[in-house]
């Protein structure tokens, strides 16, 4: 029995297990894991060495080739990057993209522990796997109150409140400042009494302490002994003794004061230009980012009434706006296209039971998409969204083929019992219905051979696209027949009864005759086929091309930069002028700034930060691309000392991420650092100045400015001390030293030992700094020489060798536009000896997706062609419809080109989706031709009558597809723009290929001899 006869005969079974599907979709629908981007697993390990004091060149000798060397034979290990700056580096591992990343974490891990050893004793070495819920998905700043009581409150308020809620993962704290207890030394006491810093802060550091000594039992209770020494309050710190001179105590506080005070300040935070500490909220893997948005808003909302009263908690960065917004972007083109494929259905059919039927298709099919979903392990998010938006249009091509055919046959045969004329009708039409399905299926499959960010990201719209479309075809072939049946039983009376209907019974003869005369005139469809490959090769040469779509997201990243060796007061002196411009701009609505810090997990020096900028609601600003260019003018002008660069802050997420944040990059290698940056500036200065390149930044750094001491070993001696003694206490003295800590019922309290500011923090301070041994004392500079140096505040590594990036960003042009100037200007460039020039960036990075897009579409291609010879055994036929693919691209790239969106991995996606497409019709009406044959026409005729049958059902599904993928390609709403070119490459290619497929396919036919085979 058929699948229709089947469907017929259970029909009530079929209706309950509709039912409960959609009712398990429904609940997939809030239980689903939601998110601006596919949950993925990025190949890349970021490890990151601090602590350090070495400048950047003795820093890359100590710690970073040692690193880099100890970390080069880890198994799938692809690439390693490093960049060095005073005091850290930071090293960013690729792996091959299939690589076993967490077996990949543990390698490293275990390598980290061997090296240990052989780095410095006081460099701290982290390593973390790049994924997105690394990235802060909400961002809170308290303000109102002095910076001491802002860190408190974020850290013993506001923090321990986010633990434990709902997808709530790592909850980081920024800004404000850390309370201490300071020991601040009198530096002429400590000569008086011959001791250092360090001496003092390790006696405090033995005193600190508690231990369990031993218990008795008394009056039937069991006592533990504790003999504690703990300094818990300034006054205890003071009481410390430090040395016991006969019978007189020198105490802690007989050398200097003790009280609470702050650490140093090593970055700032902003909000609004106001002092702010900043609460990071990142997400768990896997979880829902609304679900943590409405858990986190709660708890901050209860918070409020227990913060002091001029204390101000406010969201400075909600993605889960974006999420919502982005997702009800997608909801209203999913209703819109959806209403629109059914209006075009009732135009075409005429009839409200049979179009009721079709549209039911639609929600249902929706529904159970998103359990599937769930089966396979994805997420609520753009890209899976997306593929059920661009499925509207297909979803309801399945209904439309088995309804339209339905209905002709209820018409041709009136007399015959509904359920048989039904279930022969959809019998007819499944071979061709199921096969076009298939074929938009099957080319999905090779997308699984891509790999990094576009293969884990279009591999979650492939799932969303190919289950609703292979849903479609499930309930086209059994929900449809059963209700078509139910409802003409109902209302036999009713049948061919229509309100209206598109008279379409004279273009369906004229196409027929259109037909026969271009089989009689074959040169002219071949000569258009020929126009449409010209035309094709054309557009390619004048086309720009760019990597992931670009996407309002409301807000954006300024990244800053004073110059080079800029104190960390010079630098917020600098940056006040950012924000002020920021502050009356109109259409910004708040920011936040760190200063000394930034977004991520990075290696930051003082000189350096952001500014996370929150613009108004859509509809009351322009757009983020304006407001960008607008403040770069702006920073350009009343800030000319600053570097700046402006991102989007989930484009910078994803550009970290993929191991490619800079869009333009060329890189100059060289053993030789001078050289290559004396080529690193020719090659700036050769590129600046290229239409569309903007933040351009020549790679020159600039010298971080050192006072070296360069001891004495004699003059050391003198004193009774080692090298390594008088490094200690010149670093005590001058950084402090951590004593241990104070505990207080709900923390630790750092007790820090060091000099006063006003001897530490001088311009002299070198020679003020008091070193005291057992010969007497000297200042620290007289225990040497003391000079000016300086060396480079950067160095960038590349799988051990050196280099130098010329970096810049777009705007106002498309990226494969920009880098093809780019690369023609830098060529002109003579580069001194011994260095080379390499592209690198996001543009290599769209170049790989594109080969290996290429070859996804020729593997799509040829499964096609496969799955159409296995249907008709024969390849002919096929053939003769594959043909037709590449002339249908025409139609693509001249819809990007006449709208003015570049070719990018997202249209790329359009055009594999194209392939499935443009062979839908071409399999409805070669099906048609080879029934017609089989009656006895000859080849020419059939192929006429096969046209003028099949036109009906083709124009209603183009339309209906067309019609549903309307909406995104208007790019309305949030997070539209990411399926836009896809949904303009559709709609380009599908109406140049289905005139291909009408008037160019036949003569292929014909020529090919298809049907003679048949006969």
């Amino acid at each position: 029995m058929s699948i229709a006869g089947l469907a017929l005969r259970h029909r009530a079974a079929v209706w309950l297990a509709v039912v409960l599907l959609t009712l398990g979709g429904l609940w997939s629908l809030f239980t689903l894991p939601a998110g601006i981007y596919p949950e993925v697993t990025y190949p890349r390990i970021v490890v990151v060495a601090r602590g350090g004091t070495f400048e950047a060149e003795e820093m890359t000798v100590a710690v970073t080739r040692p690193l880099e060397e100890g970390l080069s034979g880890i198994v799938d290990l692809r690439r390693i990057r490093a960049r060095t700056v005073r005091g850290s580096a930071e090293l960013s591992l690729d792996f091959r993209p299939n690589a076993d990343m967490q077996f990949a974490l543990s390698q490293v891990q275990g390598r980290l522990a061997a090296l240990r050893g052989s780095l410095p004793p006081e460099v701290d070495l982290t390593a973390e796997r790049l994924t997105p819920s690394v990235f802060p998905m909400l961002q809170y700043e308290l303000t109102g109150a002095d910076p001491l009581v802002l860190r408190d409150l974020a850290d013993f308020v506001v923090r321990p409140r986010l633990a434990g809620l709902p997808d709530v993962g790592e909850v980081a704290v920024q800004g404000g400042r850390l309370r201490e207890i300071s020991v601040v030394l009198d530096p002429v006491r400590l000569v008086a009494n011959g001791l250092g810093v360090a001496q003092v802060a390790q006696a405090i550091s033995d005193a600190d302490r508690a231990e369990a000594a031993g218990r008795v039992d008394r009056q039937y209770r069991q006592y533990a002994i504790v003999v504690s020494g703990l300094t818990n309050t300034p006054e205890a710190v003071g009481k410390v003794v430090v040395r016991q001179q006969g019978d007189r105590a020198l105490r802690v506080a007989d050398l200097g004061t003790v009280s609470y005070g702050a650490e140093d300040l090593f970055q700032i935070v902003a909000g609004d230009s106001k002092p702010a500490a900043l609460v990071n909220i990142a997400r768990q893997p896997n979880g829902n980012t609304l679900r943590l948005q409405a858990a986190v808003r709660a708890a901050m909302d209860s918070l409020r009434p227990l913060l002091p009263a001029s204390v101000h908690l406010e969201s400075v960065y909600d993605q889960a706006a974006l999420v919502r917004d982005s997702m009800k972007s997608v909801r209203d083109a999913m209703l819109l296209g959806g209403a629109l494929a059914v209006l075009v259905l009732l135009l075409f059919l005429g009839e409200w039971h049979t179009t009721a039927a079709a549209a039911l298709t639609l929600p249902l099919t929706v529904a159970i998409t998103l359990l599937g979903i769930a089966v396979a392990g994805d997420s609520l998010n753009l890209m899976s969204l997306g593929g059920l938006a661009v499925a509207i249009g297909l979803i309801i091509d399945d209904a439309v083929v088995v309804v339209e055919n339905i209905e002709r046959r209820l018409t041709l045969h009136p007399d015959d019992p509904p359920a048989d004329v039904i279930r022969r009708g959809t019998d007819e039409i499944f071979g061709p219905v199921a096969g076009s399905t298939l074929t938009t299926v099957v080319v999905f499959a090779p997308l699984g051979l891509l790999t990094g960010v576009v293969g884990e990201f279009f591999r979650s719209f492939a799932i969303a696209l190919a289950t609703a479309v292979l849903l479609s075809l499930v309930l086209a072939m059994t929900l449809i027949p059963s209700l078509v049946a139910r409802w003409a039983a109902r209302a036999p009376h009713r049948r061919g009864r229509r309100w209206f209907q598109l008279p379409l019974e004279g273009l369906e003869h004229r196409y027929g005759a259109g037909i026969t005369w271009m089989l009689a005139h074959r040169r002219v469809a071949l000569g258009g086929a020929g126009v449409l490959v010209v035309g094709a090769f054309l557009l390619t040469r004048v086309m720009g091309t760019g990597f992931l779509p670009e996407m309002d997201e409301g807000g954006f990243i300024l990244d800053y930069w004073a110059p080079t060796g800029s104190a960390l007061a010079e630098t917020d002196r600098e940056v006040r002028v950012l924000e002020t411009i920021l502050l009356s701009d109109p259409d910004i609505q708040a920011f936040t700034r760190r200063t000394g810090s930034e977004l991520g997990f990075a290696a930051t020096e003082p000189n350096h930060g952001d500014l996370t900028v929150l613009l108004k609601p859509r509809g009351h600003r322009a757009s983020v691309y304006e407001v960008m260019d607008r403040v770069r003018v702006e920073a350009a002008t009343r800030a000319p000392a600053l570097r700046v660069e402006f991102a989007q802050l989930m484009q910078d997420v994803i550009g970290d991420l993929a191991g490619a944040p800079e869009p333009v990059e060329l890189k100059l290698f060289s053993r030789d650092q001078a050289a290559a940056q004396h080529a690193a500036a020719a090659v700036g200065k050769a590129v600046d100045g290229t239409p569309g390149l903007v933040d351009l930044f020549d790679g020159v750094q600039g010298s971080d400015p050192e006072l070296r001491v360069e001891l004495d070993p004699l003059r050391v001696s003198r004193l009774g001390l080692s090298t390594a003694e008088v490094e200690s206490q010149a670093r005590a003295a001058l950084f402090g030293e951590v004593a241990g800590s104070a505990r207080e019922p709900d923390r630790l309290v750092p007790i820090r030992v060091r000099l006063p500011d006003s001897v530490r923090l001088r311009a002299d301070a070198v020679a003020a700094t008091p070193i005291a041994g057992p010969g007497g004392w000297l200042p620290l500079g007289a225990l040497g020489t003391v000079r000016d140096t300086g060396g480079p505040s950067e160095l960038l590594r590349e799988n051990l060798r050196p280099y130098v990036a010329v970096t810049g960003r777009t705007s106002g042009r498309s990226l494969g536009s920009v880098t093809g100037d780019v690369r023609k200007r830098a060529a002109r460039v003579a580069l001194p000896a011994g260095v080379t020039l390499e592209l690198g960036g996001q543009y290599v990075t769209q170049r790989d997706s594109f080969r290996e897009l290429l070859g996804v579409l020729a593997l799509a291609i040829g499964a096609v062609l496969l799955l159409l010879t296995a249907q008709f055994d024969s390849i002919r036929g096929p053939l003769a419809i594959v043909i037709a693919i590449p002339l249908g691209l025409t139609g693509a790239l001249a819809m990007l080109a006449a709208t003015g969106v570049p070719f990018n991995v997202s249209s790329f996606m359009g055009v594999i989706l194209l392939v499935g497409l443009i062979v839908k019709n071409g399999i409805l009406l070669l099906d048609a031709a080879r029934h017609a044959r089989a009656a006895g026409s000859d080849p020419r005729h059939a192929l006429a009558e096969a046209g003028r049958v099949r036109l009906r059902p083709i124009l209603m599904t183009t339309v209906c597809t067309l019609a549903g993928l309307i909406p995104l390609a208007l790019g309305l709403g949030a997070g539209a723009e990411l399926q836009r070119p896809l949904a303009l490459a559709v709609i380009g290619g599908l109406v140049v290929s289905t005139a291909v497929t009408l008037l160019v396919v036949p003569v292929l036919l014909d020529a090919f001899h298809v049907l003679k085979e048949t006969g």
